[in-house]
């Protein structure tokens, strides 16, 4: 009799778990399509301010860090298409002799 209850428990369990796990592949199908309908994301990052000036006695320029506005924004786009592929050294010197050779038969 007391092994009865235990097994009653055990399938009334089953089915609440398989209705959280369509839960979550919802929500998860859900996250997967906006991740690839989303546009490429803006992070802005703050960079040090570099002017130049003019040495004394000399041509030539020195730059130093500004310090009235030190650091400027900038902002750059993160995530415009896949990475690039990542290729061995041969085969980018095989891709450069080949187009080398491409850009001899086009001037000749």
């Amino acid at each position: 009799p007391s092994a009865q209850p235990a097994e009653e428990k055990q399938i009334e369990q089953s089915p609440a778990s398989g209705k959280a796990n369509e839960l979550k592949d919802l929500f998860e199908s859900k996250a997967r399509q906006a991740q690839k309908s989303k546009s490429p994301e803006r992070r802005s990052a703050w960079r040090p301010v570099q002017n130049e000036l003019p040495l004394p006695e000399s041509e030539s320029t020195a730059p130093f860090r500004a310090h009235e506005a030190p650091f400027k924004r900038s902002a750059k786009t993160v995530g415009l298409g896949p990475p690039k592929e990542r290729r061995s050294l041969e085969e980018l010197l095989k891709a450069d002799e080949l187009r080398q050779l491409a850009a001899t038969a086009s001037q000749g």
